[in-house]
C-alpha cells in the first residue's frame, strides 16, 4: 500500500527552519502539531471499475411443512424471525495517515437503505471491516386445503458487489507545530506555514485550479447485503413427505407457487 504520513512530512518540513541555538534545547522527537487551521474536503468515492454483479440469491432461512388430513381446511400461524449479516469490507490500495492512521470516509457503491456502513474517521492498518446484523421476520396465516400439504419458505435475496474506488480529498489552510525545551518543557518555538508549501507533488500530492493540494485516495470495496424477504409457498395434494421447493421456480410478484402432483 502507497502511504504518506502528514506527521512525519511536517516534521520534516519544519526541523531544518529551526535555529541552531533553538534546536539544542528543542525536544525535536516529540513536537505538537496543531492540526485546527488546516481544513480537508472528501469529495465523492468514484467507483472505477467492478467486477461484474452476480444475480441476486435467493437464501432459504426457515421452512416448515404444514399438512391437513381433516376433511375441512386448516389455519395455521407461522410465526419465525431469522437474523442474517450485511458486511462491508474497505481494503485501502493508496492513501495518507495522520500519526498512521488512516483518514477517509468512503461513500457506499450501492443504494441499500442505510444498512451499508463505512462510518469511520481514523483506522489503524489499511483495512476496514463492518457487520451489521439484520433481523427477518415473518407472522402469518396460511390456509391448507383438506388433503394437501403446504411449506413455506422464508426467503431473503441477497446481493454482493466488489469495486475499486477512488475519492480525491482536498487541503487548505495551515499548519503549525510548536516545539518544546527537553528539560522544563516550555515552549521555545513554534512555527506555521501552509499546507500548499508542505504537501507537494514530490510526496505524492496534486493540485486543484485553486493551487490547494490534492491527495488520491484509492482501495477496493467488497459488500454484501440483503435487498428483500419473500413467503414462498408451496402446495401439493397428499403427504408432505415428497414436496420438495419450489425455489429454482419461484416467481417473487407471487406470494404462493402450487405445485400440482
Amino acid at each position: 500500500m502507497n502511504n504518506i504520513d502528514l506527521t512525519h512530512l511536517v516534521k520534516s518540513y519544519f526541523e531544518p527552519q529551526l535555529e541552531d541555538e533553538v534546536r539544542k534545547r528543542a525536544d525535536k522527537k516529540n513536537p505538537v502539531i496543531d492540526w485546527s487551521l488546516m481544513t480537508k474536503t472528501f469529495g465523492p468515492t468514484v467507483y472505477l471499475k467492478s467486477k461484474e454483479t452476480p444475480k441476486p440469491k435467493m437464501n432459504i432461512l426457515f421452512s416448515a411443512n404444514f399438512e391437513n388430513t381433516t376433511p375441512k381446511p386448516q389455519v395455521y400461524t407461522l410465526k419465525t424471525d431469522r437474523k442474517t449479516q450485511a458486511v462491508t469490507d474497505i481494503m485501502f490500495k493508496k492513501s495518507y495517515t495522520v500519526g498512521g492512521e488512516i483518514e477517509a470516509t468512503v461513500g457506499m457503491p450501492v443504494d441499500a437503505g442505510g444498512l451499508l456502513k463505512a462510518d469511520f474517521s481514523r483506522v489503524s492498518g489499511n483495512r476496514v471491516y463492518n457487520e451489521q446484523e439484520l433481523t427477518w421476520g415473518v407472522d402469518s396465516e396460511i390456509t391448507v386445503e383438506p388433503g394437501h400439504c403446504v411449506r413455506a419458505e422464508l426467503v431473503v435475496k441477497e446481493s454482493d458487489f466488489s469495486g475499486e474506488f477512488e475519492e480525491v480529498v482536498t487541503f487548505d489552510g495551515d499548519v503549525a507545530i510548536s516545539y518544546y525545551h527537553k528539560k522544563e518543557k516550555y515552549i521555545v518555538e513554534t512555527l506555521e506555514d501552509s499546507v500548499a508549501k508542505i504537501f507537494v507533488t514530490k510526496h505524492g500530492f496534486g493540485t486543484d485550479i485553486k493551487g490547494r493540494p490534492t491527495f488520491n485516495i484509492r482501495g477496493v470495496c467488497k459488500c454484501k447485503y440483503g435487498m428483500e424477504q419473500f413467503i414462498n409457498l408451496i402446495e401439493r395434494e397428499g403427504p408432505c413427505d415428497k414436496i420438495i421447493t419450489g425455489l429454482q421456480d419461484y416467481d417473487p410478484s407471487s406470494s404462493r407457487n402450487v405445485f400440482q402432483t
